[in-house]
């Protein structure tokens, strides 16, 4: 049934469906983020480090997924890739608690987010 729902749907629908997603949960995590990681006892700096962790690492890989993409024969592939990164890498947040392990999770989660729209 989910199956002929999904047919039924335009190829432009499912694709903005799937962008407002991939958007609004960072868009929810760049407000409620920080609130969240001063009750996990980080400090400003600490946050601050977190939030630009991931910008970095996309400015270096940037170019390194775009030609992935390009020598892939479907660009939807890699899309999807990154996409099931994305949702299961923040999955490892309920498991740390400290500076180290939240930065390595969410440098994961926001960089794969983040070379989406790339």
């Amino acid at each position: 049934m989910a199956k002929n729902i999904v047919q039924r749907l335009s190829p432009e629908l499912r694709a903005s469906i799937f962008h407002s997603t991939v958007f609004m949960s960072m868009g929810v995590a760049s407000v409620y983020l920080a609130i969240w990681l001063t009750e996990k006892g980080l400090n400003t700096d600490q946050i601050g480090i977190i939030n630009a962790f991931p910008v970095l690492i996309l400015l270096l890989l940037n170019q390194l997924i775009g030609r992935l993409a390009d020598r892939a024969s479907d660009w939807r592939t890699v899309i999807a890739i990154l996409a099931i990164f994305g949702g299961m890498v923040p999955i490892g947040l309920f498991f740390v608690d400290e500076f180290w392990g939240i930065l390595l999770f969410w440098g994961f989660c926001a960089m794969s987010a983040g070379s989406i729209p790339q």
